[in-house]
């Protein structure tokens, strides 16, 4: 589908529906399933539109929600979400890594922008880097990093204590080598 010049990147009406309706009528009789990518923030509800037509959607939420959840020790945000999808009977296809990275542009409607910019910062703190969208500055898209990465300085590698020796020393050890410790 071709995109005219000024018209937003994803999901343009009608066109897009219509060549969606198009694709699913060659996949149906062969037993396919379409899965539309949603890479839009949740505000714009097009996880609700895509519902409403019939698709499943992949959507990018939950990967930042986890995120937000474990970083501010609070499930609120995951739960709400979760339970809207449960009871909109949305079915959703999320995962928490990808190739691109970890979005975050999707979180706008979810978080309040102020712990959007806060997440961006821990995890660019941590080494991720911000992937700016159509390359502005402050309009970010994505935190590139591995998503085990994210974590890294407070959660997922310890500070623990470790006796060797006879003297006690403190050493950094990845989720593994303590778990074997």
């Amino acid at each position: 589908m071709r995109r005219r010049h000024r018209e937003k990147n994803f999901l343009n009406d009608p066109k897009t529906w219509e060549l969606l309706q198009k694709i699913h009528a060659l996949a149906e009789p062969l037993g396919l399933t379409l899965l539309p990518e949603i890479h839009a923030a949740y505000d714009e509800k097009i996880y609700e539109t895509l519902a409403e037509k019939g698709y499943a959607t992949y959507d990018f939420f939950l990967p930042g929600l986890v995120i937000d959840a474990i970083e501010n020790r609070r499930g609120t945000h995951l739960a709400a979400w979760a339970k809207e999808i449960v009871e909109k009977k949305i079915s959703t296809v999320n995962m928490l890594g990808c190739h691109d990275g970890i979005p975050l542009l999707d979180l706008k409607g979810l978080l309040p922008k102020e712990e959007i910019q806060s997440l961006i910062d821990r995890i660019v703190s941590r080494g991720g880097m911000v992937k700016n969208l159509h390359g502005q500055k402050n309009l970010y898209y994505q935190v590139n990093a591995m998503y085990y990465s994210a974590f890294a300085t407070l959660h997922i590698y310890e500070s623990i204590y470790c006796h060797a020796g006879g003297r006690e020393h403190e050493a950094i050890l990845s989720v593994e080598d303590w778990k074997t410790a």
